[in-house]
């Protein structure tokens, strides 16, 4: 089995060193005795990960993966596990057998044990709070533990995904935690704290629930709007590109729609949010180059099976927008805006589109009812602002105060 291990060990290693990009923090790998590795998990990759950059500072050393055990119910899948040391935990029951095997490692073997505090692979790309496992087993060992976050795995290998992308994972790994003998009482508590350090150390938003409690398949709905819009506003501070946050939606999509049932709503929603994606990826590639004719294709037949009602009208418009169809773009946009009046993101779209076909006047009165609106939420606000930055274009003597835009 050692020689196996070996043999499986250096396979593995060598085909992800190509997926493995920039690695900060590499040094605090090189130690010698046992250690507890925690890590943000998201692919069947973070595995091979992590025993690459163990075996690169301390190629000798034992590695033990804790696994779940329906990873052992196939005889291949059994065997497979087995010689790279993946240990079986059950998830849903105690896990004290488990944990106390890899004591026994860690005491005796001075070997290294690498726990995942999330349990699984999470759905959306984002992380979630998790198990105290590791920390308990660092309090009972006094075995140091070593935080390794990974950014660009789910984008490489999503769970139900068999092919790996060619993009490159970065790693960011953390210095030596201590638990303390005092801590006892405090090991929640330090594994919360532990999560939010992996969700700094990975660049990955960190959800403020448990895993195991949430309902994947709605959360996985809400990531598909969230990613989208996340994409569209492309802040300074986000994660990722807009590119990976669209592609996000489109592997988010497949996945509920192949292994969910769902509703006519949720289907719905699924076939416009992936033709937003398409959309939004056809005017990032340019809509003029291959690629960008490609997602602008996959746009319209996705659009073909969603029911058409106002968001639909809203993203076909802006379809044609990217081709440089005005006209039509303004004819959906209003065709949106009759069937969900008051609605801002609507109403500013219809303006963009007045401009553009050079309606000024009518689009200065679609703005000015905009901003007569109560700003409820922070979205409401920012398009409250698009609103006023957009009339102080068209017109060099507006001033937005409230008395001005009561009495025009």
């Amino acid at each position: 089995m050692k020689l196996t291990n070996m043999i499986l060990t250096k396979f593995t290693t060598k085909i992800v060193s190509f997926f493995v990009g920039s690695i900060n923090g590499l040094n605090n790998l090189k130690f010698i005795g046992p250690r507890i590795i925690i890590a943000n998990h998201s692919s069947y990759m973070d595995h091979f990960v992590i025993l690459y950059l163990l075996k690169k500072q301390n190629p000798k050393q034992s590695v033990y993966f804790l696994t779940k055990k329906e990873a052992f119910e196939k005889p291949f899948s059994r065997w497979w596990h087995v010689s790279l040391n993946s240990i079986p935990v059950d998830r849903g029951k105690n896990a004290l057998s488990s944990m106390m095997t890899l004591k026994d490692k860690l005491i005796h073997e001075n070997a290294v044990v690498v726990v995942y505090p999330e349990g699984t692979r999470t759905p959306t790309g984002n992380m979630y709070f998790g198990k105290s496992g590791a920390e308990s087993l660092a309090y009972a060992t006094g075995v140091q533990i070593i935080p390794i976050g990974m950014h660009g795995n789910f984008d490489v290998l999503p769970k139900f995904t068999k092919l790996p992308k060619m993009k490159k994972i970065n790693v960011n790994i953390g210095t030596d935690i201590t638990i303390n003998k005092s801590a006892r009482k405090d090991i929640t508590n330090i594994s919360v704290s532990h999560i939010r350090l992996l969700s700094e150390l990975s660049h990955e938003q960190l959800e403020a629930k448990p895993i195991d409690l949430i309902n994947v398949k709605k959360e996985m709905l809400k990531s598909m709007v969230k990613n989208n819009q996340k994409a569209l506003r492309n802040y300074p501070s986000a994660n990722h590109t807009p590119t990976e946050y669209h592609n996000r939606v489109l592997y988010t999509g497949r996945i509920i729609l192949s292994r969910f049932e769902i509703s006519i709503e949720d289907r719905n929603l699924i076939l416009l949010e992936i033709g937003r994606a398409y959309g939004r990826l056809a005017y990032i590639s340019g809509v003029k180059t291959l690629k960008g004719r490609y997602y602008m294709m996959k746009t319209t037949n996705v659009l073909k099976h969603a029911e058409k009602n106002a968001e639909w009208y809203y993203i076909k418009g802006h379809q044609l927008l990217f081709l440089g169809q005005k006209e039509k773009y303004l004819n959906y946009l209003i065709k949106a805006n009759k069937m969900e009046s008051n609605n801002n993101q609507y109403m500013l779209a219809l303006a963009k589109a007045k401009i553009g076909n050079s309606d000024f006047g009518s689009a200065r009165t679609t703005l000015l009812s905009v901003l007569k609106k109560n700003s409820i939420s922070q979205l409401d606000a920012r398009r409250h602002y698009e609103a006023i930055v957009m009339l102080m274009r068209m017109d060099s003597q507006f001033y937005p105060n409230q008395e001005a835009m009561k009495s025009e």
